[in-house]
């Protein structure tokens, strides 16, 4: 037996839209920019042997870890 609790971390936005009295000299009514980031970390005592939310035909949970995905991006309405 072992202890398989975990915690992971697994979607994250930052974002700010800047203020209107900046974008209206510009033509622009809003605009965001923005970070975000998947699967970012996970607290486990056990992730490096198993995925606990693996689900597998073994059993066991062994499968190749998930993809860490960054972005970045900019939201302009005129």
């Amino acid at each position: 037996m072992m202890d398989a609790s975990y915690l992971r971390l697994k979607n994250l936005t930052v974002g700010y839209t800047l203020p209107r009295n900046l974008t209206d000299r510009f033509g622009i009514q809003t605009l965001r920019i923005y970070v975000s980031g998947e699967n970012l970390y996970e607290w486990s005592e056990v992730a490096d042997i198993i995925d606990p939310e693996a689900i597998t035909d073994d059993g066991f949970g062994y499968r190749y870890p998930f993809q860490r995905r960054y972005s970045v991006g900019v939201n302009i309405n005129f």
